[in-house]
Parts: C-alpha cells; structure tokens; sequence
C-alpha cells in the first residue's frame, strides 16, 4: 500500500472503497465503487461519515441497511459470512444508513483515523442490508488513507 510513489496528494481522514460482494447477484454492475469518507475535521467530538457514489443504489436501498466496520482487515471468502454472533463479536463499529445516502452522516462518537488499537485504518468494512437469510454483505472494502 505504500510502496511506490503516486502524485495524488493526501486529502486527510480516512477512506473506505467498497466493491461488490460475488455473494450478491442483484448488486448493480455498473456501480464501480462505493465510498466512505472519515473525517474529525468538524469542531464536534464526533467523526462525520461522507457517502460518494453510492446514488447508484437508489433501488436496492433499504430501510434496514448498515455500515458495520470489523476489527479484522481480511477479505477472504471466509470471512464474508455475515451472521448475527460475527456481527456482535468481530464489530468495531456499526452505524445505520440515512435515508439519503449522498448525504453526510455524524457517528455519535470520534473514531481514531489511524493505525494501530482503536484505529479504523487497515479494517474492513461491509454494507449489509437485511434479507430472509439474516444480515447480506453486499459489498465490502479495506479503509486506508485519503
């Protein structure tokens, strides 16, 4: 991730690209990627979450969809196996989706947008939406630096 050198400056916070899951037929091919912007920019004490991109899912939203950020940073088949113990016991963070994704969201609390023991950077993050089955992982991404 930091090998190499790119011209893109640093924009600050934190972000997350979600891609969509194999896991989810119905996902919009033409959506090339979700993403989450972190920022502590605000005088609040509190972390405020931008949504880009994600006006494509205007059909597939529902009324019960998450944003839930895991402890772990793995995206292997195995681990997108969304159930109700995963979801209790491997969750940093989780926060409902707003009515109008392009909106910008406030957590109720400041999250660490760095690396290391409560830092979001380095872990996944998944967009589930609720189904017959139990909580979907429709897509899923790793948060870096922005």
């Amino acid at each position: 991730m930091c090998n190499g050198f790119s011209t893109r400056a640093g924009l600050g916070g934190s972000v997350a690209v979600l891609h969509p899951t194999p896991n989810n037929p119905s996902f919009d091919p033409s959506v090339e990627r979700l993403q989450l912007l972190f920022s502590n920019q605000n005088e609040e004490e509190t972390t405020q979450v931008n949504f880009k991109g994600w006006e494509a899912l205007e059909g597939m939203r529902q009324p019960l969809s998450w944003v839930v950020v895991f402890r772990d940073g793995e995206l292997s088949t195995s681990s997108r196996k969304v159930n109700a113990n995963t979801i209790r016991s491997d969750v940093l963070l989780s926060f409902s989706i707003e009515s109008d994704p392009s909106s910008v969201t406030q957590l109720d609390r400041r999250l660490d947008l760095g690396v290391g023991d409560d830092g979001i950077i380095g872990r996944r993050v998944s967009l589930l939406i609720s189904s017959t089955e139990g909580p979907l992982a429709i897509a899923e991404g790793i948060i870096g630096w922005n």
